[in-house]
């Protein structure tokens, strides 16, 4: 393209386009690339490891519980 200038607009962007759950293609043709930030980074370890975590101890609170 002569003469087209390329703009980098800060624009906020769900996390699940990051992990790739249901990116429609038409959303995005006009997107070239992103990267996550601060608090999709904390967004990210919550939902990988802290969401678990919390099942893991529920479990175990329940089983002691029950076997007491």
């Amino acid at each position: 393209m002569q003469g087209a200038e390329e703009i980098a607009l800060p624009i906020k962007l769900s996390l699940s386009y990051f992990i790739g759950v249901g990116i429609n293609p038409e959303d995005l043709k006009d997107i070239e690339g992103f990267h996550l930030v601060s608090k999709g980074y904390f967004l990210a370890a919550c939902l990988l490891i802290g969401f678990p975590s919390l099942m893991a101890y529920r479990s175990h609170i329940a089983n002691r519980v029950a076997s007491t």
